[in-house]
């Protein structure tokens, strides 16, 4: 099965600084799953609660109102990008 979070469908719920650069993010995401030999919109998903961990991460917006509706973006791990799209279950150093 392969799961991947749809940001157009999810929202940030919480932001926790860790140290200086490390943090975390909750979002209440919208997972959508297929299975590994289906098209790409067959499939199912739901929202639920997911906490990503960061060594290095740097917000445009200080601090924002929360919860925060996600309309799209992209996420950016070593020179590759996951527009709309974030693939589960991921690990990136």
């Amino acid at each position: 099965m392969n799961s991947a979070i749809e940001w157009h469908d999810s929202e940030l719920i919480e932001i926790n600084a860790i140290s200086a650069r490390e943090g975390e993010i909750v979002l209440d995401a919208y997972v959508h799953r297929r299975a590994e030999k289906s098209s790409e919109a067959a499939g199912e998903g739901g929202c639920q609660s997911v906490k990503i961990r960061l060594s290095s991460m740097h917000s445009a917006i200080p601090h924002p109102e929360l919860p925060l509706l996600i309309n799209d973006g992209v996420l950016v791990l070593g020179g590759g990008e996951h527009h709309g799209l974030v693939p589960l279950p991921m690990r990136f150093e």
